[in-house]
């Protein structure tokens, strides 16, 4: 008796449900599930304690500066969590308001889907980068979860340690005065508070972070799947002949259109949905940055040396993943060149044409429509950062100088 194996193939869609799905479970408890249906219309509680919590954070850190104004090092301390109020509130705003593009990318994926699954080469190629994209998921989650809780652990390790009663971030509630509380009961309050944000903060950090990550490393492997489509034709084309099958030489370019509009109508939404929120994160973690490592070298601030790696990983990491992107937009407009469009009549090679100028202006996303997410941006806005730090030490020096005469 022979048995029988029967491997059942999961399509395309379903693979992309399931991953849109895990990003969207990171963000379920304040049910900001913005992936595949609309959040804007809708009322929730949770939501509103999300919004509600993040918007009265900055105030808090003003009226907590406003406790320390005969120490100034301090008051700048207050400031060092600041700039995650501003990457995460922009944030949020996208989920809030931009999450009908992320649909739109949703439903244009969808499509896109349809048309590989009735190519087994094609289906293959997409369906290894799909999953990819669900590794690059979990590795940020197991990287961004630890690094996320770097200052709620170290509070506690230090209380362990030595008793003292050390808060995660430098804010405090209006009723409990800074100054006069020494009870750990009391602080405790604001403690569960700032673990309340630590939450959001760590939810919509590592959404978002994960939705960018995985819809690049789809849109490299769309660009794979042009790439492929492009040797299929060199492949049907016969170099020296002057008769080709017209007919398949039809078929290829009309596949390598759809798909090319297909890839760009996904970027094009991709690039308004990260656009603004790109530009806030790297201002507000340059500013930051700067102000930390004043700290740091002002009072040596442990716990800030972890932030700066967190920071500047977090930066290489998004420039690093656009300089891949521009990586595979060249190697696509390279392969067109390359391929054996001049074996065709006229007629063929002006469809030739408007593929390669369409792939020399490729859609990429960017900061805020003035900076490309690159490499290249890392390290310009690395060099300024020095730059201003050196300038920034400079004013507070002075400012020192003029408040103890």
């Amino acid at each position: 008796m022979t048995n029988i194996e029967v491997v059942q193939r999961v399509n395309l869609k379903d693979i992309y449900r399931r991953l849109l799905r895990s990003i969207d479970k990171t963000v379920a408890f304040f049910d900001l599930k913005f992936l595949e249906k609309d959040i804007s219309q809708k009322f929730s509680a949770r939501r509103s304690l999300c919004f509600g919590t993040m918007g009265i954070y900055p105030f808090l850190v003003i009226w907590t500066m406003s406790q320390y104004t005969d120490d100034y090092v301090h008051m700048i301390y207050c400031l060092t969590t600041l700039g995650v109020f501003f990457s995460v509130i922009t944030r949020l705003h996208s989920i809030a308001y931009n999450s009908y593009k992320s649909r739109e990318i949703y439903k244009e994926m969808n499509k896109a889907f349809e048309r590989m699954e009735t190519i087994p080469h094609i289906r293959s190629i997409f369906e290894k980068y799909l999953l990819i994209s669900e590794k690059v998921f979990i590795a940020t989650k197991m990287i961004l979860l630890p690094s996320g809780l770097l200052l709620p652990l170290s509070s506690v390790m230090l209380f362990l340690w030595n008793g003292e009663k050390v808060l995660p971030y430098e804010f405090y509630i209006p009723w409990i005065n800074p100054k006069t509380t020494s009870g750990f009961l009391v602080k405790l309050e604001t403690f569960a508070f700032q673990m309340l944000n630590t939450k959001i903060v760590l939810d919509v950090i590592l959404c978002t972070d994960a939705y960018f990550f995985c819809q690049m490393i789809l849109g490299i492997g769309h660009l794979e799947v042009l790439r492929k489509y492009l040797s299929d034709f060199d492949a049907i084309v016969r170099e020296g002949e002057i008769q080709q099958d017209r007919e398949a030489v039809k078929e290829i370019i009309k596949r390598i259109v759809v798909e090319q509009q297909s890839h760009y109508k996904i970027m094009r939404s991709f690039e308004s949905f990260y656009s603004l929120q790109g530009l806030v994160i790297i201002l507000a973690q340059t500013i930051v940055l700067i102000i930390v490592i004043f700290v740091i070298m002002s009072k040596f601030w442990l716990q800030g040396f972890g932030f700066v790696f967190v920071s500047l990983g977090n930066m290489f990491a998004v420039t690093l993943t656009g300089t891949l992107f521009t990586i595979s937009c060249e190697k696509f407009e390279q392969a067109i060149y390359n391929c054996k469009w001049y074996c065709l009549p006229a007629d063929f090679q002006f469809n030739f044409i408007v593929i390669l100028r369409a792939a020399q202006y490729p859609v990429k996303p960017t900061m805020g429509g003035i900076l490309p997410m690159e490499l290249a941006t890392f390290v310009v806005v690395f060099l300024h950062k020095k730059c201003l730090y050196r300038n920034y030490v400079a004013v507070q020096l002075f400012a020192l100088t003029l408040m103890e005469k």
